[in-house]
């Protein structure tokens, strides 16, 4: 059960990362706008 909820919670987190990839590709952010963004995640 750990496991699945685990495998899933991975799943979930590369989901959000794709979308805010694809964002940032989109809007065609600058290095700062991504710097940003990548503290907002680790923090």
């Amino acid at each position: 059960m750990v496991g699945q909820i685990g495998f899933w919670d991975v799943q979930d987190r590369l989901l959000q990362l794709s979308r805010v990839v694809s964002a940032l590709v989109v809007e065609n952010r600058t290095s700062e706008g991504v710097t940003e963004v990548a503290t907002g995640m680790a923090g």
